[in-house]
C-alpha cells in the first residue's frame, strides 16, 4: 500500500489512515485502561493515561470524528467488561461518557501550537465525561434501586433522588477521574514535541 493510498480520502470523508488510527487508539486506550496503577479510596481505579489515545485523536482529526471514536470505545469498553444496572446508566457510563472526549478536539492541532493552548478543550472534554458519570450516579445510586422488578424509570427524576447521590457520584468519579487526567495531561505533554509533527491530518 503506497503512501497516497493511506492519504486518500473516502467519499465519507474518513481517509483510510484516519479509519487505522482510530482502531490502534481505541485498542491502545483499552490495553492501557487494564493497567491498573491504584486504587482511590472511594473506589475507582486509576489507569496508566487510558483516555491519552481518544485525547490525542480527537486533537489531531477534529471533535466529530472524535466523539464517533470516543462512543466506539464506550461500546467496546462496556463489551469487554461493563456492568448494567439499567439501559440508561449504559448509555450515560458508556458510549455518552466516552463520546465526550470527543470534544478535546474542538481546537484542532496547528504547526507551532504548544500542548497548553489545547487544554482548555481538553479539561472541557473530560468535565463533560465527568458528568455523565455524575448524572448516572445520581440516577441509579441514590434511593431507588433499578434492579428491582418494575421499577420505574420516571421515579428516579425527583429532587430528592437525584440530590441523594449527588454528593457521593460527584466524590466518587472525580475522584480518580481527576487523577487518571492528571496522568493523561503529562503523559501528552511529554510526548507533544514527538509526535507534533504527526498531528496535522493527512
Amino acid at each position: 500500500m503506497t503512501e497516497s493510498t493511506l492519504k486518500m480520502p473516502s467519499s465519507n470523508g474518513f481517509s483510510t489512515r484516519m479509519v487505522a488510527e482510530a482502531g490502534v487508539m481505541i485498542a491502545l486506550a483499552k490495553i492501557l485502561s487494564f493497567i491498573k496503577l491504584f486504587e482511590m479510596p472511594m473506589g475507582g481505579s486509576v489507569t496508566l493515561a487510558s483516555m491519552a489515545p481518544i485525547l490525542f485523536f480527537a486533537i489531531r482529526w477534529g471533535w466529530k470524528k472524535g466523539l464517533l471514536v470516543g462512543l466506539v470505545y464506550g461500546l467496546v469498553d462496556y463489551l469487554l467488561g461493563g456492568y448494567t444496572v439499567h439501559p440508561l446508566q449504559v448509555l450515560l457510563d458508556y458510549p455518552l461518557a466516552y463520546m465526550m472526549l470527543g470534544f478535546a478536539g474542538l481546537q484542532r492541532a496547528s504547526e507551532g501550537d504548544s500542548f497548553f493552548s489545547h487544554l482548555p478543550s481538553l479539561l472541557f472534554a473530560v468535565a463533560l465525561r465527568l458528568a455523565m458519570h455524575v448524572l448516572s450516579g445520581c440516577i441509579f445510586y441514590s434511593t431507588i434501586d433499578f434492579t428491582k422488578a418494575g421499577a420505574s424509570l420516571g421515579q428516579a427524576f425527583t429532587l430528592s433522588n437525584m440530590g441523594a447521590g449527588f454528593v457521593y457520584s460527584f466524590q466518587y468519579n472525580a475522584s480518580f477521574l481527576g487523577v487518571d487526567f492528571l496522568i493523561c495531561l503529562v503523559v501528552l505533554a511529554l510526548a507533544w514535541q514527538p509526535l507534533r509533527k504527526r498531528m496535522h491530518r493527512a
